[in-house]
């Protein structure tokens, strides 16, 4: 499941990536296991999500 939840993150982070002003920065998708509702982004095209987070897209 970890796997899936990963490549599922992966492929909508890469479409947001793309529609961005900034496609071409390395971007770096990982997911928190946390049931915390939460997500944050760094410089650099590094963007994470709670597991929490998407649990409510369900």
């Amino acid at each position: 499941e970890d796997k899936n939840l990963q490549r599922y993150v992966n492929r909508v982070g890469r479409w947001v990536a793309s529609q961005s002003s900034r496609p071409d920065l390395p971007w770096v998708f990982g997911v928190i296991e946390t049931p915390t509702i939460n997500a944050f982004a760094l410089p650099g095209g590094k963007v994470f999500i709670s597991i929490g987070l998407l649990k409510t897209f369900e």
